[in-house]
């Protein structure tokens, strides 16, 4: 499955999608972390959430996903509220 099938079939799973909602394009990310066996992984601490990159590779991945299902570029950074922390 490439990006641009992934985008459409998760998309339609996501109940009312709105490109504009941050919950969604979250749950957009952990799906396609899971999807596509990614090793950078969304944990839930204090009560906000934090993306753990585990590269550059994987983190252009999310970052076309999220450009794809939006129709504009978007950074991890606003989605996540700059609570990314790399490991590359």
């Amino acid at each position: 499955m490439n990006l641009s099938e992934f985008v459409q079939v998760a998309t339609k799973n996501i109940v009312q999608f709105n490109p504009h909602n941050m919950d969604h394009l979250k749950e957009l990310t952990r799906l396609a972390i899971d999807q596509f066996q990614l090793k950078s992984i969304v944990k839930k601490e204090e009560g906000s959430e934090y993306l753990y990159l585990a590269s550059m590779a994987e983190e252009n991945i999310l970052a076309k996903i999220l450009e794809l299902a939006s129709g504009k570029e978007i950074s991890l950074e606003a989605i996540y509220n700059s609570q990314i922390i790399r490991k590359h």
